[in-house]
């Protein structure tokens, strides 16, 4: 009996299958693991956006009543000091009889501050207890004050201006550590990176709430992974 072994054609048609196999096999490897990473990054991001979303959310809170604005994609306010020092009221009897000096029932911690009457910023170096000279007198007298000893702003990248500003375009900046009523703006302060890769980034005013949104986007092997998060500041 004579055995029948394997044509050349039989044999090319196996190996060409095998090879369809394997191809299509990879491919889905291949397509499973980078599912995986994409999953695996937008978690990452989502984290680290919300991280950026609660840090934003308490640096807001701490703000001073009225300091918020917004102009051209930068978004400042000022940072109130922690009322352990001060109570935030001027004894107006005393202090109508003057000029740049008012009169408090608070006890201070000296040094150098800004002085926020009603959106207007005043700078002060307190040097005696419940007495504070003003540099500059103000237009009007408020009984309630606030004290500051910082400007905060947060932008893109993009959106600034400013020199030796070393970060990528879509990297949203912290500025903090500048005094608006020494004449100092945005760029005289320090700068730290809040969050990567983000698309756009809005502050508004929502009735009587601030909204906060990011919309992050970032490219993993030509294709491009999108997340939106926002978060309502409530005072």
């Amino acid at each position: 009996m004579v055995k029948r072994g394997f044509t050349l054609v039989e044999i090319v048609l196996v190996l060409i299958i095998i090879s369809l196999l394997s191809t299509i096999s990879l491919k889905l490897f291949y397509d499973l693991l980078l599912k995986r990473y994409q999953t695996k990054e937008k978690a990452l991001l989502n984290l680290k956006a919300t991280i950026a979303l609660e840090q934003l959310n308490s640096l807001l809170l701490a703000r001073v009543p009225g300091s918020f604005k917004a102009k051209n994609g930068l978004y400042e306010w000022l940072e109130a000091q922690e009322k352990e020092f001060y109570d935030g009221f001027v004894d107006m009897l005393p202090t109508i009889k003057t000029s740049n000096t008012l009169f408090t029932t608070s006890t201070y911690k000296k040094g150098e501050f800004g002085f926020v009457f009603d959106r207007e910023v005043f700078e002060v170096n307190l040097k005696k207890d419940k007495i504070i000279f003003l540099k500059k007198k103000p237009k009007t007298i408020y009984e309630k004050y606030y004290l500051t000893t910082q400007a905060l702003g947060v932008a893109l990248a993009k959106d600034v201006k400013c020199e030796n500003l070393k970060f990528n375009p879509n990297d949203l900046l912290l500025f903090y550590n500048y005094k608006p009523w020494k004449g100092e703006e945005v760029c005289d302060g320090k700068v730290s990176l809040l969050l990567e890769f983000v698309k756009e980034f809005n502050i508004s005013w929502q009735g009587e709430v601030l909204k906060i949104e990011f919309l992050l986007s970032k490219k993993l092997n030509n294709k491009e992974i999108q997340l939106e998060k926002s978060l309502v500041v409530i005072f």
